[in-house]
């Protein structure tokens, strides 16, 4: 206990070692350590002052009711220099069908509300049918201008009330200027619709013109259906992950790639003919290589898997490309690809070189920097390409290639996987001469939604 001889109390440690204890506590508990923390917060005084910026810094829940959202607004506005203190933000959200907004969190919400001169009419807006807007949500991100790092849910016919309107009116004014890192998860409820509004994803980038990392499902809708006038919008985005199977309008994606002229990593399982309830006409695999083009100059990382689909007439749904190489993507030093959306390429190679087999292909299809190639249930046809490569690395040439890896994703049959796990041996030999590993992963290396896990953008 604390004033015994040899013994020291939690409010006698230099507040740097209690600090560090607390993240130790909060370390791979997330809702709980965090509610560990802001208990201890409680106990005393000298506690409160010290921990409670911590406990304010990063607020991770996986399920918030709405009166728990006001709850927590009402606190930033109470204590201001706390607002001040929040850099992660993690709001997920429990909601009761048929549970309106209590009328003394729909006073809280207009008084914010007035306070940062924005139109509200909550009795009418939040009362009935209030499912489809998340007022407390928009007016915590006003009071959060440190913010690092947001990840919420959002829902196909969720809107927003404040947020355009505060965009809008105060181009000059930067809602999020320290925001890098925005992931939106799909808050499923009932149907298949797996879309997300596109205004909505849209509005949230334009208040962080700092956005760096954008991990979301899919934005749904034409690109008329946004507002791509606002200053910076994307400008500074370097990572682009979609979450699941990337349906959205090949228009839109083509805005995105536009705007992000600093983009650096991509992750996208496309599928080249479907947009959930909507066909999309001339929408073929080819669009989104032709995507990534504008982009050579920057990107070093690409994760490309494409759904094989097959049109009326019983082909592959590929489109055609001019070209056949990714050696003018000089900074490329990552790319993991899918059999399908390595079929563009293919055929387009073979157009050029009038090749029969795939033998070169991989030497010509990949920059000299290259240092890492994983493929998605490759076909047998490409084992001598691979051969071929290693030969390559042999020879002096992709000297800075350190990982060739072959493996399944989980969502189809790999076909030819006996092929490559005989070859694998041999393979091995060849890269190893230049101690280049070579891996052919036998059991589903990603989950069936797609290729691509969901990172923690905490540690972004």
């Amino acid at each position: 206990m604390a004033g015994q001889a040899g013994q020291v109390g939690l409010r006698e440690l230099p507040v740097e070692l209690l600090l560090a204890i607390c993240s130790a506590l909060c370390r791979g508990r997330a809702d709980m350590g965090h509610v560990d923390m802001s208990r201890l917060s409680r106990t005393c005084r000298h506690l409160r002052d010290t921990l409670q910026p911590l406990v304010f810094s990063s607020c991770s829940r996986h399920d918030n009711t709405r009166a728990q959202h006001v709850q927590f607004l009402r606190a930033l506005t109470l204590r201001p220099e706390l607002a001040q203190c929040v850099k992660h933000l993690r709001l997920g959200w429990s909601i009761a069908n048929g549970d309106p907004i209590p009328p003394s969190d729909l006073r809280i919400i207009d008084s914010v509300a007035a306070k940062f001169h924005l139109p509200s009419d909550t009795s009418q807006e939040f009362t009935v049918d209030c499912f489809n807007y998340l007022p407390a949500i928009e007016l915590i991100l006003l009071h959060t201008p440190n913010l690092m790092h947001l990840n919420l849910p959002l829902n196909p016919e969720w809107g927003l009330v404040f947020l355009p309107d505060h965009v809008s009116s105060n181009p000059s004014s930067v809602l999020l200027p320290r925001l890098t890192t925005l992931h939106i998860d799909h808050y499923y409820s009932s149907g298949d619709n797996f879309e997300l509004p596109l205004n909505v994803v849209m509005t949230l980038c334009a208040a962080a013109p700092n956005l760096q990392y954008l991990h979301t499902c899919n934005p749904s809708g034409s690109p008329d259906e946004a507002n791509w006038d606002y200053p910076g919008l994307l400008s500074n985005l370097r990572r682009l992950e979609f979450d699941g199977v990337c349906l959205t309008q090949p228009d839109v994606l083509r805005e995105i790639f536009k705007r992000a002229t600093r983009l650096e990593t991509v992750g996208i399982t496309w599928h080249p003919t479907e947009a959930s309830y909507n066909w999309c006409e001339n929408r073929t695999a080819a669009d989104v290589w032709e995507m990534l083009r504008t982009r050579k100059g920057t990107l070093r990382e690409v994760r490309l898997d494409i759904c094989r689909v097959y049109d009326q007439e019983g082909e592959w749904s590929l489109g055609r490309v001019e070209w056949s190489s990714l050696g003018d993507f000089e900074k490329l030093e990552v790319l993991k690809v899918g059999e399908y959306a390595l079929e563009v390429l293919k055929q387009a190679w073979q157009t050029k070189t009038d090749e029969v087999g795939m033998g070169g292909f991989f030497e010509d299809l990949v920059p000299r920097g290259i240092k890492e190639v994983t493929l998605w249930q490759p076909g047998a046809d490409l084992i001598p390409a691979v051969r071929r490569l290693g030969d390559a690395v042999t020879r002096g040439l992709f000297s800075a290639l350190e990982k060739v890896v072959v493996a399944p994703t989980g969502r189809v049959d790999w076909i030819d996987e006996s092929d490559w796990r005989n070859a694998r041996v041999e393979l091995q030999g060849v890269f190893e001469r230049r101690r280049v590993k070579f891996e052919v992963e036998t059991k589903a290396a990603y989950p069936p939604t797609g290729p691509f896990f969901v990172l923690n953008p905490y540690q972004f």
